[in-house]
């Protein structure tokens, strides 16, 4: 459906397991409305049989503004969420290993919690989410950290910042020795600005 710029609404007849089940090679022009079973998709509750988002799944799902995973969630595919209207407080539960490139792009959640059991989170995951305020891993996970609006790994790598953690500078550590793409994409900038050791 790609380049079908008027297309607004999709009506998919079969199960939401059979829709989170199609391998998308491609992704949608513009935003629209899913309706499994002429039921609009809104609060999105991911089916027991699914161990693995896939790519592209609700990439600009327009009407998608919550979803809850189930701990037998492995793998959030990439562009999965993408432009989706997803918003508040994303849970990760433990679990996932890996969330792909660009998964939660550009939407508008404003807080994060991810597991200890994460251990590949791939760039831009949470590139362009403007209302990002607070980034929280999980003491236990040893890979990753976060701290004062940023999330980096133990390499010093940095994979994400919350832009609205706080009205002051960004103050990136001087141990961070890569910023990943996608990290400030379309001007995703905290409002002080960026201040580089």
């Amino acid at each position: 459906f790609s380049g079908c710029k008027k297309l607004t609404k999709i009506y998919f007849d079969g199960t939401l397991e059979q829709w989170m089940d199609i391998d998308w090679k491609g992704s949608f022009s513009r935003g629209y409305d899913l309706y499994i079973q002429n039921v609009l998709l809104s609060n999105l509750i991911v089916p027991f049989s699914v161990t693995e988002i896939k790519p592209s799944c609700f990439y600009f799902c327009r009407s998608l503004v919550s979803v809850h995973f189930h701990d037998k969630v492995l793998i959030i595919g990439r562009n999965s969420f993408n432009k989706s209207c997803l918003k508040g407080h994303l849970v990760i539960p433990e679990g996932v290993g890996t969330i792909e490139y660009n998964a939660f792009f550009c939407t508008d959640i404003s807080t994060v919690s991810l597991p200890s059991t994460l251990d590949d989170l791939e760039y831009g995951v949470f590139g362009c989410c403007d209302e990002l305020k607070e980034i929280n891993v999980s003491s236990k996970n040893e890979k990753y950290k976060s701290s004062s609006g940023i999330l980096y790994d133990n390499t010093g790598v940095l994979k994400a910042v919350a832009p609205c953690a706080s009205s002051e500078p960004l103050q990136i550590p001087d141990f961070i020795r890569e910023i990943e793409p996608n990290t400030f994409c379309y001007d995703a900038v905290p409002p002080g600005g960026i201040v580089l050791s």
